[in-house]
């Protein structure tokens, strides 16, 4: 499964939402067989990526115009 374009509202950043919200889309991708989930991410947007990686994200490479895709592969 690819991610595009996942955001949380300002007012709801540091409360957990992303996080559950990553968790669901995760439990959903394990029930139905998908072998991986991968994202894109802003070189610049710090406070994703530290989400991404506290979820054992992996950024797996650099592309142009200042993207990073991060990837997962489920257990």
């Amino acid at each position: 499964m690819n991610i595009h374009d996942f955001m949380v509202l300002d007012n709801f950043r540091g409360k957990g939402v992303g996080k559950a919200q990553l968790n669901g889309i995760e439990q959903y991708c394990r029930d139905n067989d998908y072998l991986k989930i991968t994202l894109e991410v802003g070189d610049d947007n710090v406070s994703a990526k530290k989400l991404y990686s506290s979820l054992d994200y992996e950024d797996y490479r650099v592309v142009l115009k200042g993207q990073q895709h991060w990837q997962k592969y489920l257990n």
